[in-house]
């Protein structure tokens, strides 16, 4: 049709469909489509952000005329008629579906000429392509370029002869032919034809040309790909079904810089044939790994069948694996058990990382057979973990199907009704704004600061507790916050000197620095100070770590603690291998006086007390910024810190010696001596003997401090090794510092989250308060109509009643009713109290009502614990 329509002028002009253009297998001799050579031409005359237009950039096309080339020979490009429609398809394709109507009248109505030109104008064509190529590099042709063409031009001149032309009759037609080389080294033989001829018939494929194509976006001209004996070997040494996943495999390789581009040689493809197993053979090894894994290995290890179909999804080919593993989007394998986890992470080190390649290429060039290949001693032990993993899950699986069969035992739970297991269940659970509600809410937040733990025995179990705490979650930066490891000597355990001490008792608990020096050694080590011995010491916190330590006063505790921050064998006596400050803390006075007793001999006492720093390389800078104090004058470089409240005897935490027994245990409990007893039985005659007994007598710094201490030293997080009545817990809470505290008992903890969630409730009805909530006073009004200790109905020692510690040291005593004067006028007022008739009670309470709201409203610091 077309001959009939160019007539005698010889050339045919008509609007055509693009389509119509079978550019796939054209035999015209132009160098074969460049991807980013039609994307950038595409941009250039459809630009995305503008509508369609066939013309809307004219493209003039001249010749090399001289004066007119680029000073930048490296500008310049070859533009195909290949070239030219695909960058129209690709600029048609990127602006579908919105532009569809617009490109379908664009396409079907594109301008076709149609020219009759003679048999040999294709040689002309080539010679001048080439003559261009010896002057410009950048318009050389590259390898797979050069096989495509020489497959082209085979087919063109079989179709001139109208026969199949061998390689040497193919090369003498192409010297017949005049066609003229475009450089020396593209000197046509017939091993360069035969292997070009091998590259363009096997190397098919959308992974193959995508490797090709990317490596030469990549790494340009320099391309390990740009060389026809590379791509004959990976075209002849591929097995075909395997050689998409080689190619990306080796792209893969040289993007993650598992290999350099130029390290890929035929050599390191194919291997040298004797010792050396090549690139090629090890792939399809690990494929073949890959295959037998999914097929045979995993199921016989029991492996969850939905896990299976992830795993062999996931690993399906190099293009699924960076999308899945490599990816943002890791969701998916949190629905996979911890076998399946395991499994795939051995699959991807066997198959898509260079993990075990020393032992698969040993196995790759004795072609050994999978049975062989899983006999390996690493891939074996390596496997066998997951394996093992796998039949502990399985034989969990059994026995929970055998609980879920059986009737279910619930364990009794030895706090079960008690008002501690009341606070602990969830505050949705209780009526709103009620006494219960408020007291759940409370022990939400003191559970969600502190971790209560009981005081562990040796430091591989510190070490294992530290590192996996809430801590571990905690971001601390060096120079700007700290974690805080906290010690007291004054809380260490049963003390003598203080109000409401055991009576007789003259001595303190004694320091165990081989103990505390271990369990310190392996909170630091847990968490990141470097081990200095064989021991396990580590004396230097890291650069994160503060650890401060009260000395109390007690010299011989301080020279013992020093020993914790130098080693054993240290030569050092004094001083210590981590950098030391020493803190003065001076009180008010009047605090001191009214803790104190008049001794005899002497009226003396001392208001000042110390507390010293260890870190790495000092404070500040170093550990934390400086900083200007909150509740005291002065800034954190100081040395000194005053005038400090000391805590009241109102203040301390008193119960019966029984109980208190319970609460510190063996590990704080001291029990009279002979000597201190026969001193005993000397007391005055008269001396009234108190029932109850103060758990921390010597307890003395207040929560104030502790708050000063967290904010002045930018603490993020902090260990308290001496919880004591809680103190520096509830400076944490407060402040809203989590915290990891070690009681001396499971009593002593029980006690102290019962007594902080009580603290909490009286500040969330404190107005001022960081805690305040509204509408909780009404039930800081029945909190103070009971104390906050662990006492009766609220956890304490049936028929033991807490009495208030004054000022003078002697516990006052229970006031009795007034209508009960008459009937008793003993001094046991305990007694008269209980035989107060519920209704005389009633009869006073309305009298007293307004005494007992003034007296609600009082101040924390004045109600006993």
């Amino acid at each position: 049709m077309c001959e009939r329509a160019m007539g005698n002028q010889g050339q045919y002009v008509a609007a055509g469909n693009l389509l119509w253009v079978d550019v796939l297998r054209s035999p015209s001799p132009g160098v074969p489509l460049s991807f980013r050579t039609a994307q950038e031409l595409a941009d250039f005359r459809w630009p995305a952000d503008k509508e369609p237009s066939f013309a809307r950039v004219l493209l003039q096309v001249v010749g090399p005329v001289p004066g007119h080339v680029p000073d930048v020979p490296q500008a310049l490009q070859t533009l195909t008629p290949e070239g030219y429609v695909h960058s129209m398809l690709h600029a048609c394709a990127r602006q579908l579906p919105e532009q569809k109507d617009r490109w379908s009248l664009i396409l079907r109505s594109v301008p076709l000429c149609f020219v009759q030109e003679p048999d040999d104008e294709w040689i002309a064509s080539w010679n001048n392509r080439n003559a261009i190529a010896q002057d410009f590099e950048s318009l050389a042709r590259t390898a797979f370029q050069m096989a495509q063409e020489m497959k082209l031009l085979k087919k063109r001149l079989e179709t001139e002869a109208k026969r199949p032309l061998s390689n040497a009759e193919f090369q003498k037609q192409i010297k017949d032919s005049g066609l003229k080389k475009a450089s020396s080294q593209d000197e046509l033989s017939t091993n360069l034809i035969s292997t070009a001829l091998a590259v363009a018939d096997k190397l098919t494929g959308e992974e193959v040309l995508t490797t090709i194509r990317d490596l030469e976006d990549r790494c340009g001209r320099g391309s390990c790909l740009n060389s026809m004996q590379k791509l004959h070997a990976l075209a002849t040494k591929t097995t075909p079904g395997k050689r998409g996943f080689i190619f990306q495999a080796l792209r893969d390789m040289i993007f993650r810089n598992m290999v350099d581009n130029d390290d890929v040689s035929k050599t390191f493809l194919a291997g040298d044939g004797h010792n050396t197993c090549g690139f090629i053979a090890l792939t399809e090894l690990k494929l073949e790994c890959l295959a037998h894994f999914k097929a045979v290995v995993l199921p016989r290890a029991q492996i969850r069948e939905h896990d299976r179909t992830v795993i062999s999804e996931t690993l399906l080919d190099h293009a699924t694996y960076n999308e899945r593993m490599l990816g943002d989007d890791v969701a998916w394998q949190g629905m996979l058990l911890e076998s399946s986890m395991q499994a795939l992470r051995f699959l991807e080190d066997l198959v898509y990382s260079k993990k075990y390649d020393n032992h698969l290429k040993q196995l790759a060039r004795g072609k050994k057979s999978m049975e062989e290949v899983m006999e390996n001693e690493v891939l074996k032990e390596k496997w066998g973990q997951v394996q093992q993993l796998r039949t502990n899950e399985l034989a969990e699986e059994k026995v929970k199907l055998r609980r879920e069969a059986e009737p279910e035992e619930t364990p009794e739970d030895p706090d079960a009704g008690t008002p501690l297991a009341q606070m602990r269940k969830p505050a949705s659970s209780f009526t709103e704004e009620t006494e219960a509600y408020w007291l759940a809410v409370a022990n939400e937040m003191v559970r969600r600061f502190v971790s209560f733990m009981v005081l562990l025995e040796t430091q591989n179990q510190m070490m294992q507790l530290v590192a996996q705490s809430v801590l571990k979650d905690v971001e601390v930066v060096a120079g700007s916050t700290c974690c805080c490891l906290w010690m007291d000597m004054d809380l260490l355990g049963e003390s003598c000197g203080g109000p409401l001490a055991q009576r007789g008792l003259r001595r303190s608990k004694p320091f165990e620095v081989s103990t505390w020096k271990s369990l310190l050694h392996g909170a630091l080590l847990a968490r990141g100070a470097q081990q200095k011995s064989d021991d396990g010491e580590a004396p230097v916190p890291c650069d994160t770590d503060l650890v401060l330590i009260h000395s109390g006063g007690r010299q011989d505790i301080l020279a013992s603690a020093r020993q914790m921050f130098r080693l054993e064998k240290s030569k050092q006596v004094v001083s210590t291998d981590a950098w030391e400050k020493k803190v003065g803390v001076v009180f008010n006075e009047e605090g001191i006086r009214q803790r104190k007793k008049r001794v005899k001999t002497s009226d003396g006492y001392s208001q000042q007390t110390d507390v010293f720093a260890y870190t790495q390389k000092g404070c500040v800078p170093e550990t934390f910024p400086e900083r200007r104090r909150k509740h005291y004058s002065g800034y954190n470089t100081g040395d000194v810190i005053g005038w400090v409240d000391c805590v009241g005897p109102d203040e301390l935490w008193v119960t019966s010696r029984q109980e208190k027994e319970e609460i510190l245990g063996q590990k704080g409990i001291l029990k009279l001596t002979d000597k201190e007893k026969i001193g005993l039985q000397d007391t005055k005659v008269g001396e009234e003997a108190s029932s109850v007994e103060s758990v921390f007598p010597s307890a003395k710094l207040p929560i104030k401090f502790h708050l000063e201490t967290l904010w002045s030293y930018c603490v993020s997080c902090a260990i308290d090794f001496t919880p004591g009545q809680g103190d520096f817990l509830r400076a944490c809470v407060e402040s809203r510092t989590p915290v990891l505290c070690f009681g001396l008992t499971e009593k002593h903890n029980k006690c102290l989250e019962e007594q902080l969630t009580k603290w909490v409730v009286k500040c969330m009805a404190t107005e001022g308060s960081s805690l305040h909530r509204k509408n909780a006073k009404q039930v800081l009004d029945l909190l103070k109509k009971r104390p906050l200790h662990v006492g009766d109905e609220n956890g304490g020692t049936e028929g033991e009643p807490t009495l208030k510690k004054p000022k003078n040291g002697v516990p006052k005593k229970t006031p009795k009713p007034k209508d009960s004067k008459k009937k008793d006028q003993s001094s046991d007022s305990g007694e008269s109290a209980k035989k107060t008739t519920k209704k005389e009670k009633s009869k006073k309470s309305k009298k007293s009502s307004k005494k007992k709201k003034e007296e609600s409203s009082s101040s924390s610091s004045a109600e006993p614990w």
